[in-house]
C-alpha cells in the first residue's frame, strides 16, 4: 500500500517513463533481499550485476547535480517497498492461494484508506469511470499473474522479466502526454535492464545445471 500511494504521487509529479525507469530497481531491490529475507543463493556475478544495476539508478537520479529532483526519490522508495512487498509474497504462495492472497491485499487497502475518504474525496466525473474500472481490472489481473509467477518460480529469476514494461511506459508517455524522456533517463535505463537481463541469464543457467540430471 505504501508502494502504491508513493507512486501514484509520483506520477502525479513526474514523467512518465522516468517513475517507471526509476520503479525498476525493485528486481534489484528483490534480488538483493532474496538472500536475507528468503535465503536464496546470489552469486558474486549477480551481485555484481545489482551493484551495475544501482549505478543505473544513479545515471537516471543525477544526484548532487543541478538536474536531481528530490522528488524523483519517491519512486526509488516505493521500489524498496513493492520489492518488500514481492518478497512477503513469495513466503505467503507457500500457504496461501492466489486469490487469498489477492483478497488479502484488496481487504487492508480499503480499510486503512477508507480513513482518509473525510479529508479529501472528490466524487469522479462520469467520464472518469471507465478509466477507473479498466483500471481495475488491468491492475488485478496483473496483480494475479505476478503472483503466480512468485509461487512457481525463484523471485531473482522472476525480476528482470519485468523490465519490458519500461519500453511500454515510454511509448504510452510520449503517445498520452507527449512526453520525451531526456538522455540520461535512457541511458540509466538500458544499464539497469541490462544488469536485470543479466540476473535473469544467470539464474537460468544456474536452474539449469542444478536440474540436469546425473550422467550414469
Amino acid at each position: 500500500l505504501s508502494a502504491m500511494i508513493l507512486f501514484f504521487y509520483a506520477f502525479a509529479l513526474m514523467p512518465l517513463a522516468e517513475v517507471v525507469a526509476i520503479a525498476f530497481s525493485a528486481p534489484l531491490f528483490i534480488t538483493a533481499l532474496s538472500v536475507p529475507l528468503l535465503g536464496e543463493r546470489v552469486g558474486p556475478r549477480r551481485w555484481a550485476a545489482v551493484v551495475v544495476g544501482f549505478v543505473g539508478v544513479l545515471v537516471i537520479l543525477r544526484p548532487g547535480t543541478e538536474l536531481f529532483q528530490p522528488i524523483a526519490t519517491l519512486p526509488l522508495l516505493a521500489s524498496v517497498f513493492l520489492a518488500l512487498s514481492m518478497i512477503q509474497v513469495r513466503k505467503l504462495t507457500r500457504t496461501e492461494t492466489n486469490l487469498a492472497l489477492m483478497t488479502y491485499v484488496t481487504a487492508a487497502g480499503v480499510l486503512l484508506t477508507a480513513g482518509f475518504l473525510p479529508f479529501g474525496w472528490i466524487w469522479p466525473a462520469a467520464m472518469d469511470w471507465p478509466l477507473i474500472v479498466g483500471m481495475g481490472i488491468v491492475g488485478g489481473g496483473a496483480q494475479y499473474l505476478l503472483t503466480q509467477a512468485f509461487r512457481h518460480a525463484p523471485a531473482a529469476l522472476i525480476a528482470p522479466l519485468e523490465y519490458s514494461g519500461i519500453i511500454w511506459a515510454g511509448l504510452l508517455g510520449y503517445w498520452l502526454f507527449g512526453e520525451l524522456p531526456d538522455v540520461w533517463v535512457f541511458i540509466g535505463s538500458a544499464i539497469v535492464i541490462a544488469s536485470g537481463l543479466y540476473i535473469l541469464h544467470r539464474e537460468t543457467r544456474l536452474s539449469g545445471l542444478r536440474h540436469k540430471p546425473e550422467q550414469t
